[in-house]
């Protein structure tokens, strides 16, 4: 997946982050996923929003599922 915008369906894709060890397991991944939504949904009115990971990243995934993401397919 990559960083994209999609004017005709109103959508946007938010791509990946990293965060070092520091960072993991406290909360800061889903923080920031919580701002990029409040941002794509409330400020800019996107429909709808993707983020990516690797099919092999069950951290990621659940991370994103934690935070009520759908998985809509697999690269």
């Amino acid at each position: 997946m990559e960083y994209s915008f999609n004017q005709l369906n109103n959508t946007a894709n938010l791509g990946y982050t990293w965060y070092g060890k520091e960072s993991q397991g406290n909360g800061t991944n889903k923080n920031c996923k919580y701002l990029l939504l409040e941002f794509a949904f409330e400020k800019i009115g996107i429909e709808r929003v993707g983020f990516g990971a690797s099919n092999l990243n069950d951290k990621s995934i659940n991370a994103m599922k934690s935070i009520m993401c759908k998985v809509d397919g697999v690269f």
